[in-house]
């Protein structure tokens, strides 16, 4: 059990600082050449020799590598179960390419861009998603122990009518928390269809939170892998078959697609894009950088040097997709805020001229 504790811990170590290990790795080649896979070997070894003296974990996956280079593997290959499948595939089409500088540069801008990208979405969701909790945990608490005892005294009939759908919504909530399981039911099924369901519904389903954070981050993640291969040296069908391959069921159906409107594209092969991969304010974007680029420089371009354009497109996408959300989780979060104190302060105050009568 310990053992594997420390392989994992390992893993994501080399994972977090494998943007780091790109960087050394591209200055060891341009000093050395990039076809001495043995000096690559060394300086995994030396690297794992170092993190062994100091007792870090780390060093499991600097050996590891060294053994399957030992094997006979690419440097791709040996890369291969601890770096994610975009960027081994980029390497990988460097090697065979002969332009592995170019591929571990690529390597980088992927790296650097997906985290930026899922630091954002999880930035963006996670507000709203803690006022959900919030307003779902008072709502309990209320329908619990509030409200029945409230009633009971002061009845419906001296409540305002805008304050008794959330009144009775509360106590079904409280006196149905069973529904809870089928709440995380639902939830699971969100997370394991998310990148599989696949046709023209979800393309426009895809428009809405959160299936568009999902989009817009495959979208971004998609064209760095796409422009890392053809700036490797990779043909444009070559790398879509690639991406294709290792892609989730989601973006693999988009690519098919892609391909296929591809052959038949025309004078007009930008448009083979609009599959419903990209939101509106990205193809936008795509098709002015084709303005003076032929279709596979304008890949290459936006996957390299437009990466950055591309992260700040999708961060001002995800600002306004959280902020739209927290704006009706404030809502709801006002409505219950009134219904606890206007709402009850003029049930009493009815309550008590009745009384008084």
């Amino acid at each position: 059990m310990f053992k594997i504790i420390t392989t994992y811990l390992a893993k994501n170590e080399f994972l977090a600082a494998r943007g780091d290990i790109y960087a050394q790795m591209h200055a060891n080649f341009a000093e050395e050449g990039s076809g001495k896979i043995s000096t690559i070997r060394e300086l995994f070894q030396a690297w794992g020799n170092r993190e062994a003296s100091r007792g870090g974990n780390i060093a499991q996956v600097y050996q590891a590598i060294v053994v399957r280079l030992d094997r006979g593997y690419s440097l791709a290959q040996a890369l291969a179960p601890f770096i994610p499948s975009e960027e081994m595939m980029t390497i990988e089409a460097g090697e065979a390419g002969g332009n592995l500088l170019a591929a571990l540069e690529s390597a980088q801008v992927q790296k650097s861009s997906d985290e930026q990208i899922k630091s954002l979405m999880t930035a963006a969701m996670a507000e709203p998603a803690m006022s959900a909790l919030s307003i779902a945990a008072t709502s309990w608490f209320c329908g619990s122990y509030l409200w029945p005892e409230v009633l009971k005294v002061i009845e419906e009939r001296f409540w305002p009518e805008w304050a008794l759908p959330l009144i009775h919504f509360e106590v079904f909530f409280a006196s149905h928390w069973q529904l809870t399981a089928l709440v995380i039911l639902l939830a699971a099924v969100y997370w394991w269809s998310i990148p599989r369901w696949t046709g023209r519904i979800r393309s426009l389903v895809d428009n809405i939170p959160p299936w568009s954070t999902y989009r817009d981050r495959q979208a971004a993640s998609f064209l760095g892998s796409l422009g890392g291969l053809l700036g490797a040296g990779m043909e444009l069908d070559a790398a879509l078959q690639r991406i294709e391959k290792s892609a989730d069921p989601w973006l693999a159906w988009h690519i098919k697609r892609i391909r296929k409107r591809l052959l038949k594209a025309g004078h007009n092969p930008i448009s083979c894009l609009n599959t419903g991969l990209f939101a509106q304010s990205l193809m936008d974007m795509i098709e002015d950088a084709a303005r003076n680029r032929s279709f596979d420089a304008t890949l290459t371009h936006l996957g390299t040097n437009a990466m950055p354009a591309i992260v700040a497109k999708v961060k001002k996408i995800a600002a306004i997709t959280g902020t739209a959300l927290s704006i009706l989780m404030g809502i709801l979060f006002m409505y219950q805020v009134a219904v606890q104190q206007s709402a009850t302060n003029t049930a009493t105050s009815n309550f008590s001229a009745t009384q008084a009568k």
